[in-house]
Formats: structure tokens, sequence, C-alpha cells
């Protein structure tokens, strides 16, 4: 599927792609290599970010949800789902990487 974001690691050992195909992927090293994918959206998503620590991923999608995965295992920690909106983008608080904010498509 088509690439919708990509971020690199806050260390720069890698990179986070979100796509069209309803994953987001994690590429290491310097050849930016396939380590795992997160699956678990509906539909596209929309945008991926890492944590500033680098152990969490956040995951938008317009399917309505945003979740946050570990980036070690690709396990779903937490999901936040919109009642009836998109959710086109999601970053983590500064402060505690445990709250987001999400932007949806009604501004």
């Amino acid at each position: 599927g088509a690439v919708l974001s990509a971020v690199f690691a806050p260390d720069g050992s890698g990179l986070l792609t979100a796509s069209s195909d309803r994953t987001a992927r994690l590429w290491c090293g310097q050849n930016f290599t396939y380590q795992r994918s997160f699956t678990g959206h509906k539909s596209s998503v929309s945008w991926a970010m890492f944590s500033l620590d680098g152990a969490l991923v956040l995951t938008s999608s317009v399917d309505r949800t945003a979740r946050m995965w570990s980036c070690e295992s690709g396990r779903c920690l937490r999901s936040f789902e919109a009642e009836d909106k998109f959710i086109w983008w999601a970053t983590f608080c500064v402060e505690d990487s445990s709250l987001v904010l999400t932007g949806s498509e009604d501004g």
C-alpha cells in the first residue's frame, strides 16, 4: 500500500511508516531493513510516530481509532476511538507518554 507518512526514530536508528494497507511498519539499521508490522487497524493508517524514548508507537487511522503499541513486541497496548470522525493524526504528551492527543476531520 501507499506510504502516507514516515518518521525517524528519536535516536535515528529506525524509520516508522504508515500505510494505506492498514499497517504501520518499523524499519531498522543503516539500510532500514524491515523489522515488524503493527497490525489491527481496519482502514488506512494515516499517521504513525514514536514516543520520545522510542519505546512506544502511536498510530491513527481513518477507521476512527488511534492505537498505542509496544515498539519492541508490536503488541497493541491501548486503543482510543472517535465517535464518528476519521482520526488523521495523533501525538504523545511530552511529559507523559500515556496521554495522547488526536486530530480528526471535524477540526
